[in-house]
């Protein structure tokens, strides 16, 4: 890697630290009317010539503020506090080491502070240039929910009954936690989402188009859950929720600022406890070599566990431009299940050639943590000016056990244990430079490097009957140490021409991986370069019409669910393992759409179109005993075009209407056997109504439809859900309280799978018993809000491929 960029970069950083002023400035903001102190209202320095902001800053407890380190200049001082008109009239010259001002009075609005914040108050949904934008913190209906179930309402995304995330109908994408990757979410998305309350939710930002600032994985694009912003004085929360199908959430979070340092910290958890919910039943038909195999299985399985996480972060404002936060994010969970299954293979006659039950135990634990730190340094000349370093950490495990009984009709039984450690620690350092022009350009650049280190040990011992001991397998036993280096850099432009704004970037990543087998296997050592250019052209017609264009290119690398090449053999007659072999997907995205504002009400157009090479995919063969194998391959492209259109809007001024509909259509192509060519449509659509009540009382009707898109193999049905909510709030909002019925009209719901090839043709019937549930939820708010103090910059390795 050429390191003449960060040297580069690190000198200008450098540089910013040098203490460039001499002055100081100090006051004291009063209430006009009372004549007492007001605290923690924004202060900010603007130069009186040429009207930038030079420095900003906020009132202590005792209504004083003071600028440090300003230079000899004319300045305006601009005093804004919630519910008070803006005072911008005091001028005045710095010629001394220490200036005091008079006393700064502020005077209350004539309008109520209600009426003040419903006319401040954003739209549910927001459509900007590159991206979509959910206030959560508008949502009345999420309290007490978590954050899977705010993604359920929101354009481009899909989550299925059993918790699955697409987006756009891929799960090729990343979530990122206030602009930066998190081991707990990257890992294992879906578990980490039901255990996020949602009331720490700010908004959640969908960015299907992510410039060449964001990292090149991703093929879909970005989810970004931007938490609240932590606000000085002290305030928190707490939340809990119980449901009648065994899933309790509970969550909280507590801020607090005291001078210049800032504390914020949060905790999410989610308990579960499943038992018989889930049944079974599986249909095989396979012709191999000649050889006729029917198979039948079923069975049901209970399981448990808690997943949790949580965050500290501490922030430290050395002076309005430069501040340093330290964050800790341990996290991860745990999770059992028994279950029972029986299998019976016939041959093609009908008769019974194998007939066994097979039970099994298994235990999964996953303990992660983040470590990190940002530094942001703001330049006077404009609050967008700014460079900022950030460095992190990202520590998670895997720790798996299963122990299988096979009890056999014919045959002697077999015995089986198993167990995999594996360890994922990633390395991140970046730097960021952003520039803002007087002509409403802007330039960004940045590097990036992140090291990778996987190791997974995998064994797999059998019963030996003589014995009575497990002894290990050698051939289904081994270990794998997997290094994934990425050096990264960027740099974009965005400039406005009349009403059209044409933002230009360019990326360029270089990847290295080395992985090594303990036995039986060549080392695999690889290097790859890619350059990945992002275009975004957005014009506005009037003040209430966009149109947009986006061009990117993105790559997804694999990760440990794929490559690990653990041999999963709890269902003797389905075997699953990774491949340490794949090759990242190249995806080209084309996206073009219209929004319009319309009476208060938003309606969003779009049209899209990916192609993807290499695409990551799973893949089974059926062997001449009926044991079917899967892997992950490169064997496929994909070319998918479709439309999406959402609606929001405010009807009879107390009916919050939103309205998705998405439908594509997706070719895949097998690259070695044109037979294999699958075709077919994704649809969705899902919607919310919420009917505000008088005395805080509210009503919420919401479900959604999904059809997923064909896979190379598969055919997966149509889902959907809904639920009807209640709420009430009291004491001004501080506390909430739900009840949802979910699926109230059906108490079960079977879900059915097709898989084929030319050697086999398989059904899988998956029937949720508990499909119809009711939960309760209490939320509870204290404390002062008034001035942000979260910092925390961060980052983000948005490039791995997670799961399918």
């Amino acid at each position: 890697m050429k390191l003449k960029p960060i040297l580069f970069l690190c000198l200008i950083f450098s540089k910013t630290l040098i203490a460039q002023n001499l002055y100081s400035l100090k006051g004291i903001v009063c209430n006009w009317e009372t004549k007492k102190p007001v605290e923690f209202c924004t202060v900010m320095l603007k130069d009186s010539a040429t009207l930038s902001i030079k420095s900003n800053t906020f009132t202590d407890e005792n209504g004083y503020f003071k600028f440090d380190k300003i230079s000899e200049n004319t300045y305006i001082i601009i005093v804004k506090f919630t519910g008070f008109k803006t005072n911008d009239t005091v001028k005045i010259k710095l010629k001394s080491n220490a200036v005091i001002t008079d006393t700064i009075f502020i005077e209350k609005l004539s309008k109520n502070l209600k009426e003040v914040i419903i006319a401040d108050q954003k739209p549910l949904l927001e459509i900007e240039p590159d991206k979509t934008i959910y206030n959560v913190e508008n949502d009345a209906t999420l309290e007490g929910l978590m954050a899977i179930d705010a993604l359920k309402k929101m354009p481009f995304i899909t989550v299925d009954a059993d918790d699955n995330i697409q987006l756009k109908g891929n799960s090729n994408f990343k979530v990122l936690l206030n602009g930066k990757n998190t081991s707990i979410i990257a890992k294992n998305p879906k578990e980490a989402l039901k255990a996020f309350p949602a009331k720490l939710i700010k908004r959640i930002e969908i960015i299907t188009e992510p410039s060449a600032k964001y990292d090149a994985e991703g093929s879909t694009g970005i989810i970004n859950i931007i938490t609240y912003k932590k606000i000085s004085g002290y305030n928190g929360n707490f939340m809990g929720s119980y449901s009648s199908r065994g899933m309790n959430n509970f969550g909280g979070s507590f801020n607090i600022k005291i001078g210049k340092l800032g504390i914020s910290s949060y905790l999410g958890g989610n308990y579960f406890n499943y038992s018989n919910q889930n049944t079974y039943e599986l249909y095989r038909n396979s012709m191999v070599m000649g050889y006729k195999n029917f198979l039948h299985q079923w069975g049901s399985n209970n399981n448990k566990g808690l997943w949790n996480w949580s965050n500290i972060e501490m922030s430290y404002d050395f002076d309005t431009l430069h501040t340093l936060s330290i964050y800790f994010t341990p996290g991860g969970g745990f999770s059992s299940n028994n279950s029972e299954q029986i299998s019976e293979s016939k041959d093609s006659i009908g008769n019974i050639t194998e007939y066994f039950v097979n039970t099994s135990r298994s235990s999964n634990k996953n303990p992660s943590y983040d470590l990190g730190f940002d530094f942001v340094k703001i330049f006077k000349d404009n609050e967008d000016h700014e460079i900022s370093l950030s460095a992190w950490r990202e520590n998670s495990s895997q720790n798996s056990n299963f122990t299988s009984n096979r009890d056999y009709l014919k045959i002697p039984d077999n015995n089986i244990k198993s167990q995999n450690n594996s360890q994922d620690i990633e390395y991140t350092i970046k730097m960021d430079y952003n520039k803002p022009f007087k002509n409403k350009s802007k330039f960004e650049t940045g590097v990036k490097y992140v090291i990778r280190n996987l190791s997974s040990d995998y064994k797999m011992k059998q019963l030996d009957e003589l014995s009575s001991q497990y002894l290990i397998v050698p051939s289904q036993s081994n270990s794998l140490n997997y290094t994934q280096n990425v050096y990264g850099v960027y740099s974009t432009y965005s400039y406005l021409i009349k009403k059209t704004r044409i933002k230009t970037g360019l990326r360029l990543e270089n990847t290295h991986i080395n992985a090594s087998f303990n036995k039986d296997s060549m080392p695999l050592k690889l290097d790859y370069l890619n350059l990945i250019p992002t275009l975004s052209i957005s014009k506005k017609t009037g003040k209430k019409k966009t149109y947009r264009i986006n061009y990117s290119r993105r790559v997804q690398r694999p990760w440990l669910h794929y490559l690990n090449p653990y041999i999963n053999n709890i269902d003797p007659k389905s075997i699953t393992y990774g491949n340490p072999n794949l090759q990242p997907e190249k995806t080209h995205n084309l996206s073009m759409s219209y929004n319009v504002y319309f009476k208060g009400n938003s309606l969003d157009i779009s049209l899209s179109n990916s192609f993807t090479d290499d695409v990551i995919t799973s893949f089974s063969t059926i062997d001449s005993s009926g044991v079917s194998h899967t892997t992950y391959l490169n064997v496929a492209r994909s070319n998918t075009s479709g439309i999406n259109i959402s609606i929001w809007g405010m009807f009879f001024k107390k009916m919050q209407v939103w309205v998705g509909i998405q439908t594509s259509y997706v070719f895949i192509e097998h690259k070695l056997d044109k037979a294999r060519n699958r075709s077919g449509f994704s649809n969705r659509g899902n919607g919310n109504f919420t009917w505000n009540f008088e005395k805080g009382y509210s009503a919420s009707l919401s479900g959604w439809v999904w059809q997923s898109a064909p896979t190379l193999q598969s055919k997966r049905p149509m889902n959907y859900n809904y639920n009807l909510s209640l709420r009430k709030s009291f004491f001004k909002k501080k506390l909430n309280i739900g009840i949802v019925a979910n699926n109230f009209l059906e108490k079960k719901q079977t879900l059915k799978t097709i898989t084929e090839d030319p050697t086999f043709y398989q059904e899988s019937y998956n029937r949720n018993n508990a499909f119809r549930y009711f939960s309760v939820s209490l939320s509870f708010s204290f404390g002062k809000l008034k001035e942000n103090i979260s910092r925390k910059k961060g980052g983000s390795n948005d490039d791995l491929k997670g799961s399918e």
